[in-house]
């Protein structure tokens, strides 16, 4: 079982990267594209995938490549991604460790739809920092830089997944076909919500790593509302949520404290039906473990707050009004943090929304 929870994540995190890789059309270097229209469809070859065939339709003027609902701006510059009740933005690119992104030319040529393609490898997973190759992403692309498919094969040449495109069109295509809408980044509009609940006080407190090192995390609450605001170093996460809903903001900084990627979920919440939970759902809830501490004066006990989640460790320990006063988490790294200040205090909800630069078209590449 211990084997088993460790392959799925790793498969369905190659997969979600395989698939986001492939969302982008690949350009050789030195190369630009003309304004074209094609639908490209989808294929999962791969047999722990139900069968996935579906059509999506690629713009390109410009700079810009619009995919379904999709937004790119060059090759990894940025990112958009339009989800309807939720978007998220990105600068730069995702990387993966054990990954060689350098495209190589194969110098083979194939011909789809009537046209000649070169084929280029574009991307290399490694088994381990030297390698051997796990899978690669081939792209075949035209001398005028149009991708007209692109493939994910294992080491064997078997293919994963692919998109091969069904139909093209050269054809003049105006910026409002691919370039994002300004007004996908919202207004954090917080005054349509009514707090109807409120089990934890308004407070605020900041928290430091327990030893000498340049980090803080300052929380505040206002009713259901909660933010957090982690800084390490020069990098910095803010995470705004409403309650257990999946109403919420993150972002988070690259590694020299600019703008990195944020994403914005604003679905309202519904109402909780308490009857309908199920023993499934419970087994996740805190469970209290024995042991308490004094911090900043006060007791606290800590809770397991992920009871119910494999391979990631999240112990929190709580004032009798639910607020934590120390934090130790595992997830690929770890995480201590240790209150320094606490002030129960009215919060106002202006305390509770992100730095407005944020959410700024400019401060996303969007002109």
């Amino acid at each position: 079982m211990r084997l088993r929870r460790l392959l799925l994540p790793a498969i369905f995190c190659l997969a979600a990267n395989s698939a986001a890789a492939a969302h982008n059309p690949f350009v050789p270097p030195g190369v630009t594209p003309p304004d074209y229209a094609m639908t490209v469809r989808k294929f999962h070859e791969l047999k722990i995938w139900k069968p996935d065939e579906h059509d999506t339709l690629i713009t390109h003027h410009g700079d810009w490549t619009r995919v379904g609902s999709s937004y790119y701006l060059g090759r990894h510059q940025v990112s958009v991604e339009d989800f309807g009740s939720a978007v998220s933005f990105r600068r730069g690119e995702y990387r993966l460790s054990y990954t060689d992104y350098e495209p190589r030319n194969t110098r083979e040529q194939q011909i789809h739809l009537g046209e000649i393609c070169t084929i280029w490898d574009i991307e290399r997973r490694l088994l381990s920092e030297r390698g051997p190759v796990s899978y690669s992403s081939l792209s075949c692309v035209t001398d005028d830089g149009i991708e007209l498919w692109q493939r994910t094969v294992d080491a064997k040449g078997n293919v994963w997944s692919s998109r091969e495109a069904i139909h093209i069109e050269r054809r003049p295509v105006a910026d409002s076909e691919v370039a994002p809408r300004r007004d996908l980044l919202p207004e954090w509009d917080t005054d349509a919500l009514t707090v109807t609940e409120q089990n934890v006080p308004d407070y605020e407190t900041r928290m430091e790593p327990p030893k000498g090192r340049s980090a803080s995390r300052i929380t505040r609450r206002h009713g259901p509302w909660q933010f957090v605001d982690q800084i390490v170093g020069v990098r910095r996460r803010i995470e705004i949520k409403y309650g257990s809903s999946t109403l919420r903001l993150n972002y988070q900084s690259d590694d020299a404290g600019a703008p990195r990627e944020i994403y914005i979920n604003r679905a309202l919440p519904k109402p909780i039906d308490t009857a309908s939970s199920s023993e499934a759902a419970k087994k996740f809830r805190p469970q209290a473990l024995d042991k308490s501490e004094i911090v900043l004066g006060e007791s606290c006990r800590w809770f397991n707050m992920k009871p119910g989640v494999s391979d990631v460790s999240e112990l929190a320990c709580l004032t009798s009004d639910g607020i934590t006063l120390k934090a130790v988490s595992s997830w690929g790294t770890s995480e201590n943090w240790i209150a320094v200040s606490l002030t129960r205090r009215p919060v106002t909800i202006d305390e509770i929304k992100p730095p407005a630069e944020l959410l700024m078209p400019q401060t996303w590449g969007i002109p």
